[in-house]
């Protein structure tokens, strides 16, 4: 029998130049950097689920296609302008979808990301 999946080890982001990738996500998104391998061409920085390793020799993604990396934050109202103060620019701001308020934004090679902030359920009454 095959042994079963569980759980996400990482997720790659291909990156045009790892060294501005890393300011970006450490210094711009305040993401604790993992390890750092300039000759290797990858660096690693730590989110709560599982690492983003920032792979060099990607192409930039101006169309921002692929999968969305979103962030979780409990207050997005004040994650924004935060945010914003580091140059990450929110085009749509922020937008309710649902039971979440969501603001897309995109890293230095147009890979799409996300702040996420999940609404608790509306209370039901009668």
């Amino acid at each position: 029998m095959a042994s079963k999946l569980y759980d996400v080890a990482y997720l790659l982001v291909p990156v045009t130049d790892l060294e501005r990738a890393v300011r970006f996500y450490r210094d711009g998104l305040g993401l604790d950097l993992l390890w750092y391998e300039a000759r290797q061409g990858h660096a690693a920085v730590r989110t709560s689920a599982a690492p983003l390793v920032l792979r060099a020799g990607g192409a930039p993604n101006p169309a921002g296609s692929g999968p969305i990396i979103a962030f979780e934050v409990e207050d997005i109202q004040a994650a924004v302008p935060a945010l914003e103060q580091q140059g990450v620019t929110f085009p749509e701001g922020i937008e309710r979808h649902g039971g979440r308020l969501t603001a897309r934004f995109a890293d230095p090679d147009g890979n799409p990301l996300e702040l996420n902030q999940t609404l608790p359920p509306p209370t039901v009454t009668g």
